[in-house]
């Protein structure tokens, strides 16, 4: 039976549901977790690099957590500091809109996913200094390089809703983390994203963690609305 790229992003939404219900399962949104950890480490870096600072070095580890750990960010301010800390958990969810809204043009996909490739790359080689975050997260550019290149049309289509699900999905993960003061990351306690701009700007984290969530459903609306919307009689490949 061939789907429209709104069913196929509902479908993949209730498959997401149901593996998590089960551990065993895990396995198979492990990769999309990590990528998603990748993301929210990136978000840190990247509005770090934008504001004149730095990135010393990104640490992803094999249960799913991260840190990033950036150079000069002391010297950007409060509302620096604030920034930095809140793009970690919205990046996510802006690049989970855009992959899942690029799914309405194949070339869209398929660029999307090579320049992923082409960024987890060369980030890898740049900054991840874990042992696992390293060689997991080359070993990933390479399969979604090989995919980007493919004429596997379904597999690009499915590969880029799963990886924006999992990054919508990611919030949801970590809810707990961001309505708290502090979270354990191998093995140490952290001030929370949520926290930190607390601290730095004003009104408490969980108002912080609320606007995240907000954003993020937000963000989900609009692209299952666009895919709703733009693509009512385009039918994807079978799959």
């Amino acid at each position: 039976m061939k789907k429209s790229p709104i069913q196929l992003a509902l479908s993949l939404i209730a498959v997401n549901i149901i593996f998590m219900q089960f551990p065993i399962l895990n396995i198979f949104l492990y990769p999309f977790i990590i990528i998603s950890t990748w993301f929210h480490e990136m978000g840190h870096g990247i509005m770090a690099l934008l504001l004149g600072g730095g990135i010393s070095k990104i640490q992803i580890f094999p249960d799913g957590s991260g840190i990033a750990t950036l150079s000069n960010s002391g010297s950007l301010g409060n509302l620096g500091n604030a920034l930095i800390a809140i793009s970690g958990p919205l990046l996510p969810p802006l690049l989970g809109y855009l992959y899942l809204t690029s799914t309405k043009n194949i070339p869209r996909t398929r660029l999307l996913l090579f320049l992923s490739s082409t960024a987890l790359f060369v980030s890898t080689l740049l900054w991840v200094r874990s042992t696992f975050g390293f060689f997991f997260l080359l070993f990933l550019s390479v399969i979604i390089f090989f995919i980007s290149i493919s004429n596997w049309t379904k597999s690009q289509i499915v590969t880029s809703q799963f990886i924006g699900i999992q990054a919508f999905m990611s919030v949801y993960l970590s809810l707990g983390y961001l309505f708290a003061k502090s979270g354990n990351v191998n093995e140490s306690s952290l001030a929370s994203d949520t926290e930190i701009v607390a601290r730095n700007l004003f009104l408490p984290n969980w108002f912080w963690a609320g606007l995240i969530i907000v954003l993020t459903i937000l963000l989900l609306f609009l692209a299952l609305k666009s895919l709703a919307k733009t693509h009512r009689t385009t039918q994807l490949p079978q799959l």
